[in-house]
């Protein structure tokens, strides 16, 4: 989200709030915005999981989209799976851990993928797909656009995006005018989150 939503979103946001400094803190780690560890936080929840702590004012603002995807590269030399996608059987995983839902999807399936690497962060997931080392499991947002790779599925999981605040934003101009700017970034790019931007399996 930091590298292919808001980063390159900042220039925006500096040209619209030149007097504002923005620090990102891009982690998996859970920021307590009540304690003001964080003026705002945008978090990604499964439909059913609280996404802030009691009394933090939140937004839901869409959704956050994960697909698999591989190298052009691995394709030619391993197939694409079926539509839509029920057996990796033959195929290689790269494994991005138990946290993230690409190795629960793959231990669902009838015939499960082959793990032949564990990565973290969803970064040096993408370079190895990217290398044609396996099949990953990655957000659709920006993957969909990257030429190295080739999206093998529709949506497989997609979080509920929020954006958090605390109750004591209302009362910063400078907190609130920046979240009301990230909220209509995130809903303008709603098609790219929801991995709406590929329509069913990419022919290869």
């Amino acid at each position: 989200l930091a590298d292919h939503f808001l980063i390159p979103r900042v220039p925006e946001l500096r040209r619209r709030f030149p007097e504002i400094r923005l620090d990102v803190f891009a982690d998996i780690s859970h920021v307590n915005v009540l304690r003001r560890e964080a003026d705002i936080a945008i978090r990604q929840r499964p439909q059913d999981k609280s996404p802030a702590e009691a009394s933090a004012l939140v937004t839901k603002v869409g959704s956050f989209a994960f697909a698999a995807y591989a190298s052009a590269a691995y394709v030619e030399r391993h197939g694409g799976p079926a539509y839509p996608a029920q057996d990796l059987e033959g195929h290689e995983m790269i494994s991005t851990g138990k946290w993230s839902p690409g190795d629960p999807w793959n231990e669902q399936l009838a015939h499960p993928a082959k793990y032949v690497l564990s990565v973290y962060p969803f970064s040096a997931a993408i370079a190895a797909a990217a290398a044609g080392i396996g099949i990953a499991v990655l957000p659709c947002l920006g993957m969909d656009r990257d030429p190295r790779l080739v999206r093998l599925t529709d949506v497989i999981f997609a979080y509920d995006t929020w954006v958090v605040t605390s109750p004591g934003a209302q009362n910063n101009p400078r907190v609130t005018k920046v979240k009301a700017a990230l909220i209509e970034m995130l809903r303008d790019a709603e098609r790219e989150l929801s991995g709406a931007l590929t329509l069913g399996r990419t022919e290869v």
